[in-house]
């Protein structure tokens, strides 16, 4: 039989730190702010940068209560204007996307999700008729001698570029149901607390894209602004002021897409 393991309380929890750990944790008022702080939020996430492996140089529990109060207080500080940076940049999400376009969150994804077919479709059409051409002109031999190896070499540069945008395009298609499913999610769970979705819903009325993003984290924000195509992520960084043509509009979703 699998042998149960039994949850410590504080006192165990505390010499299980002094013993295995190395990491001086005695008085009442230390225990009372391990409480406070929280085991797993403050003891465990101090004790190694990223990865357990890299463990910090910690040797008691002060250290770990400097650690913690310096974290609280770099969250205080930037809390508030990620905040406000956040607001900011749905409302312009919201006016770039919306305006003169049906509102409703479910139609603005399978828009999109149209729109990137249409333009896959059109690209992709345009490198077959070009790869169609090469291979004629290599079968009717209707080249310059020694022309043959240039005709050839474009032909698998072609394949290559619809290789490529093949897999772009099942990407986000993944991407893209991934999304729904999130969006499902979120209404579901809202609904659930009685939320703002129910008020469209007991009318019979889609869930607008406002009402949704009232709903979402800014890590949610990243990766709907990752399905959108590349003309709208371009409109939308006009909007907030950073667009540059000579870069990717994918700033707009630089760490949501590395993830």
């Amino acid at each position: 039989m699998k042998k149960v393991k039994l949850g410590k309380d504080i006192d165990k929890l505390i010499e299980h730190i002094n013993n295995n750990h190395q990491i001086q944790l005695k008085s009442e008022r230390q225990k009372k702010e391990l409480l406070n702080m929280g085991y797993f939020h403050s003891h465990k996430a101090y004790l190694f940068q990223k990865n357990p492996v890299n463990k910090l140089p910690i040797q008691n529990f002060d250290e770990i209560e400097k650690i913690y109060r310096l974290d609280n207080n770099l969250k205080a500080l930037i809390y508030s204007k990620i905040m406000m940076l956040e607001t900011a940049i749905k409302a312009r999400v919201i006016t770039c996307i919306v305006s003169n376009n049906e509102s409703s969150i479910y139609s603005i994804i399978n828009n999109e999700k149209n729109n990137i077919y249409k333009s896959y479709n059109s690209k992709n059409v345009e490198l077959k008729l070009k790869k169609q051409g090469f291979e004629n002109k290599l079968n009717t031999h209707e080249f310059d001698n020694g022309e043959d190896a240039s005709i050839k070499h474009n032909i698998q540069n072609i394949e290559k570029s619809i290789k490529i945008l093949n897999t772009n395009y099942k990407k986000q298609n993944k991407s893209i149901l991934e999304l729904q499913n999130r969006i499902d999610s979120i209404i579901s769970r809202d609904y659930s607390q009685s939320g703002i979705t129910q008020h469209y819903m007991h009318k019979n009325e889609s869930i607008p894209l406002w009402a949704y993003f009232e709903l979402i984290t800014f890590g949610d924000l990243g990766k709907f602004l990752s399905c959108l195509t590349e003309e709208t992520r371009i409109n939308i960084c006009k909007a907030v002021k950073i667009y540059d043509s000579r870069f990717s509009p994918n700033i707009l979703t630089e760490v949501q897409d590395k993830s």
